[in-house]
């Protein structure tokens, strides 16, 4: 028996195709009775009640976001990276070197990738850090697993990335308190 004075249209119990039967008619009966709504006078009332007005002119957003917040601490951090060169704490650097919290070694003693051997990473044993951020240049490449062998047996980290990522990688872990030293060749 069909529904009396519906002011949304016709009821499920009218012989149109219903919810329940399933297929394209679903969507239409759905359609019909939203659209229905929106007219009825109740939606139109309450609308006009609840006038948002948007503002003519938002506010404008930074182009860029800054993903990492700097501490006050007096700790080496990268402020800048560019081709051939790396700037900690302000101060421009175009040698190879080796970057940790509370000290930087400059001239870390390879020239260039291929010049690479366990010596080079032997030297940063006594400084115990946790991990070794090892930035390979302008792009990735991947020393041969003997050259850090000694530092993997004494238990510190070593992880491979280009340096301007090793520079990223770095200021997070030193800002959250980790002991990590980067290793960076400036030069390819």
């Amino acid at each position: 028996m069909p529904v009396k004075n519906n002011p949304y249209g016709r009821g499920l119990g009218d012989s149109e195709p219903t919810v329940s039967s399933g297929g394209p008619e679903v969507f239409v009966c759905l359609y019909l009775i939203i659209f229905r709504f929106i007219r009825h006078k109740t939606f139109i009332a309450t609308q006009k009640r609840c006038n948002v007005t948007r503002p003519s002119n938002p506010p404008q957003m930074e182009p860029y976001v800054k993903l990492h917040l700097s501490s006050l601490t007096e700790q080496n951090m990268f402020t800048g990276y560019g081709a051939g060169y790396v700037l900690v704490n302000r101060i421009r650097h175009e040698q190879n070197l080796i970057v940790l919290p509370d000290r930087i070694i400059e001239n870390w003693g390879t020239t260039t990738f291929e010049q690479l051997t366990a010596e080079h990473f032997d030297f940063l044993l006594p400084l115990q850090p946790e991990m070794v951020l090892f930035g390979t240049g302008a792009r990735l490449r991947f020393p041969h697993p003997k050259l850090t062998q000694a530092l993997i047996r004494s238990g510190i980290g070593v992880e491979v990335m280009d340096t301007s990522a090793a520079c990223r990688t770095y200021n997070i872990l030193t800002d959250e308190g980790r002991r990590v030293a980067a290793a960076l060749l400036i030069q390819d």
